[in-house]
């Protein structure tokens, strides 16, 4: 008989996942939104939500800015490129719809 060959290494555990990033998308009637942006040289960062923001139950101060109507935000912006994003969500139509990742 031929000697049975060596049993196969033992699993390695997998390394856990990271969950999904959360993306919540809300829609801002208002003109004004109620809220304050950053530029961390990142995505925008929610650095305040003042009290008349219509959505201050859901947002919270670090909430980092996604999407606007659908089209994603670059992961970095130049400070230009921040500023034109600033007024594109001034003047746009509403209702406005901003996505937020934790």
């Amino acid at each position: 008989r031929p000697p049975r060959p060596p049993p196969p290494p033992p699993l390695r555990p997998r390394a856990p996942r990271s969950p999904p990033e959360t993306i919540t998308t809300l829609a801002f009637a208002r003109a004004t939104l109620g809220f304050v942006l950053a530029n961390n040289g990142a995505r925008p960062i929610v650095s305040r939500v003042r009290d008349a923001c219509e959505h201050r139950d859901a947002l919270e101060v670090g909430d980092l800015l996604a999407a606007v109507n659908g089209r994603p935000v670059p992961a970095s912006l130049r400070e230009d490129d921040f500023n034109e994003l600033l007024c594109v969500m001034k003047t746009a139509p509403r209702p406005l719809l901003l996505a937020f990742a934790p």
